[in-house]
């Protein structure tokens, strides 16, 4: 998938640019073209129109045996190699009732759902959501169920008794009010996959109170930048 955001062209700039862009589409599964004049460099949608789309509007990609189909307004771990090595970590703390918070297109809970009983996952982007239920119909997965809406709304949508919760926040982390919903919901194991330190730090110092750590590591998702992600487990004191 190539995607492509500018400003918005002048019509010789939108022809010639176009055209390099229908011979680009050749080597391709996908590509976009997004309309940004804002100064920021994220990429919003549909603030943002789509100026063209060539080509399929998703591509797919194969993870521990799992085809996990996304387009590029969902959260997705690029770097699948290391994602692999996160799920194989993950595995053998994964049993009974399995909630996935901030879910994304579902690759977490999906690949690790063979050790489970069910899954119940928790998106608050509606797109992403589509393309989980995709996923699991594709990867022919019954025993789960998503759900698109705040995490802070997560005890809507659990059962009652949750034995493993995976969460992979954005950079925010969890915040007060979520963590506060979870230690009342009280699952069993808790498996933190974190993209920020700092407020992996925060979410830790409400979280020890209840919970052990377990098991922790660190993965370098993207070699020579300053970003790490973090995987932490932790488990109810009795």
């Amino acid at each position: 998938m190539v995607f492509f955001s500018t400003t918005t062209p002048t019509p010789q700039e939108d022809e010639i640019f176009r055209s390099c862009l229908e011979k680009i589409a050749l080597l391709v599964d996908s590509l976009y073209w997004q309309i940004n004049d804002s100064l920021t460099d994220t990429s919003m949608f549909p603030q943002n129109p789509i100026h063209l789309q060539l080509k399929n509007d998703h591509i797919v990609e194969e993870i521990n045996g799992f085809l996990f189909s996304y387009s590029p307004f969902c959260f997705f771990q690029n770097n699948t190699l290391m994602t692999q090595e996160v799920l194989t970590a993950m595995r053998p703390f994964i049993s009974g009732q399995v909630v996935d918070l901030c879910c994304g297109v579902g690759v977490l809970g999906l690949s690790l759902l063979r050790d489970a009983r069910s899954l119940t996952g928790i998106e608050l982007v509606e797109e992403s959501i589509r393309y989980a239920k995709k996923n699991a119909l594709d990867n022919s997965v019954s025993s789960c169920a998503f759900f698109c809406d705040d995490m802070k709304s997560l005890s809507d949508y659990t059962p009652t008794e949750i034995n493993t919760l995976i969460i992979d926040p954005a950079r925010p982390g969890l915040g007060n009010k979520t963590v506060s919903r979870i230690l009342a919901l009280q699952p069993d194991t808790i498996i933190y996959l974190s993209c920020n330190p700092k407020s992996l730090v925060d979410d830790l110092q409400l979280l020890d109170a209840h919970y052990s750590r377990v098991f922790s590591q660190a993965y370098d998702f993207f070699p020579q930048t300053p970003h790490i992600e973090t995987l932490i487990v932790l488990k109810r004191k009795e």
